[in-house]
């Protein structure tokens, strides 16, 4: 779409003055295109042939979006529009700020909620902004524009789409992965028992490419984290410390897997708290496999530990061969022996969180995602639950639902995102 006027952010295609497969030269009226403030009639820039019609007539098209395809054959190609490319110098030289101003731009957008937007109002952008977002695979609905009348410039993408620290990071003594969009809806990631950051990586990709910003911790005793417990009830006093510090005060989406649910629920009650999403959890009846965490906490082999964690989920859990070797390795060491026996006793569990999440329940939306094949923990003890909890049940499942189940998973999440 052309531009006709400096003001002028979208057009509606009234007609094509050519047909499909018909020749023009350099003048001839080519199409008309109705503005805010009148209708006109747009010449060819250069000779060509009109291939197709991209935009059906009547429909309101942003300036620089493709609306045909012409074929130049060996002349110049003088379709993409003089003004648009200045426009994109200019942009692009906009964009070049100094660190310090940049910081500012991305601190703006990290204390900045989603874009909120009345229903059918559009989203007005730049053709190179709208470019750098289709490249970088963002929702433009997502990005704060800077620009004139809030639209989306070029540098309001880049500032956007700034990736999160690449690598593990560490402090207070644990660790964690950091993905996604700096302007994104915090998701902190809380594993399993004898699991670390990376039992998370098939749901965190997921959800970092939808423009959230997740953090997949190692809890205390677990992965890289350099602090250590023998008590389940201590797994949330560095994570607290390290959410603080990173996300600061801003309401946080907690999904935990298993024992993580523990440090979810004392996370959740420490600090602002969007939704609770518990996948298996550990607390909510009084039934435990014990062997399963003592054969982690110590185990024998290689062939122990692919034993072990076959029981995991109901049919195969895709770990190779290297990946139980790793888990050997890093299981071995025996950091885990005195958290395995404060999460399973001789009277079953250690942990009792139900009357905590009842609570909690009242304040926020909280859901639990229950495997029926679980061989860890049992399913049907966790129907024993305050009535304002959300139960998702997944028939053939076991105890990794976001392993044998990550598209229905990630459904359920991302609906807490709607609400």
């Amino acid at each position: 779409m052309p531009r006709m006027g400096e003001t002028m952010e979208e057009g509606k295609l009234l007609a094509w003055l050519v047909e499909p497969g018909q020749p023009f030269k350099r003048g001839d009226p080519l199409l008309e295109v109705e503005t805010d403030k009148t209708v006109v009639e747009f010449p060819a820039l250069g000779d060509g042939i009109l291939v197709d019609a991209l935009v059906e007539l009547g429909v309101m098209v942003d300036v620089g979006a493709p609306i045909a395809q012409i074929d130049v054959g060996d002349g110049p190609d003088w379709t993409g529009g003089d003004d648009d490319e200045a426009e994109e110098e200019k942009e692009v030289e906009a964009t070049k700020v100094t660190d310090n101003a940049e910081s500012e731009v991305v601190l703006a957008l990290t204390e900045t909620a989603p874009v909120k937007r009345m229903d059918g109002e559009k989203v007005r952008a730049t053709p190179l902004a709208r470019r750098a977002a289709r490249k970088a695979e963002i929702e433009l609905g997502r990005i704060v524009g800077t620009g004139r009348r809030g639209r989306i410039e070029h540098r309001d993408v880049i500032a956007a789409t700034r990736l999160t620290p690449i690598g593990l990071q560490s402090g207070h003594g644990i660790a964690w992965l950091e993905k996604g969009l700096v302007s994104g809806t915090p998701i902190v990631l809380l594993h399993g028992f004898a699991a670390d950051h990376s039992a998370w990586s098939g749901l965190q990709s997921q959800l970092a490419r939808a423009g959230h910003r997740t953090f997949a911790v190692d809890l205390p005793a677990h992965g890289a984290a350099a602090s250590q417990t023998s008590v389940s009830a201590e797994l949330c006093d560095p994570l607290i410390r390290m959410v603080e510090n990173t996300i600061g005060w801003k309401p946080i989406h907690i999904v935990a897997h298993s024992m993580g649910a523990i440090a979810a629920v004392k996370l959740a009650m420490a600090r602002p708290t969007a939704s609770i999403t518990l996948i298996a959890p550990v607390g909510v009846g009084p039934t435990i496999d014990a062997n399963f965490l003592h054969e982690l906490s110590n185990p024998r082999s290689v062939e122990t530990v692919a034993r072990t964690l076959d029981r995991m989920t109901h049919g195969p859990n895709g770990l190779s061969d290297a990946a139980h070797e790793a888990i050997f390795k890093t299981l071995k060491e025996g950091r885990l022996s005195g958290l395995a026996r404060s999460l399973a006793g001789a009277s079953g569990q250690g942990a009792d969180i139900r009357k905590e999440l009842a609570d909690l329940a009242k304040e926020v939306p909280v859901s639990m995602l229950l495997g029926h094949r679980d061989q860890i923990v049992r399913w049907s003890e966790a129907l024993d639950i305050s009535p304002l909890i959300n139960i998702h049940h997944f028939a053939n499942v076991g105890h990794m639902p976001h392993w044998e189940a990550l598209p229905e998973v990630l459904a359920i999440i991302e609906r807490k995102f709607q609400t």
